[in-house]
């Protein structure tokens, strides 16, 4: 990966120096943190990092890097339309 950026735009942009096709499918594995549409957290668009997010709520309450306490909701809605719904 040459860059990553996110901007303003809530759209995640990545270069790479070369064609690499596992880059995709790598990306598009279920791991613990996934890429999800702002609308599926807990408040929808413009939920609080803090307060409202996607972390699995197992997790329970979590010190912030700046002290502030994150509390874990979890995913609110499904994710994706169709069979390819998670």
């Amino acid at each position: 990966i040459d860059d990553a950026s996110d901007g303003d735009t809530k759209l995640l942009t990545m270069s790479t120096s070369a064609k690499f096709y596992p880059f995709l499918q790598e990306l598009a594995f279920i791991r613990p943190i996934r890429f999800l549409s702002p609308h599926s957290f807990k408040h929808g668009d413009g939920s609080g990092a803090y307060s409202t997010n996607s972390r699995d709520p197992r997790w329970g309450t979590l010190k912030g890097a700046d002290n502030e306490d994150v509390v874990c909701q979890g995913i609110y809605d499904f994710a994706g339309t169709g069979p390819f719904r998670f």
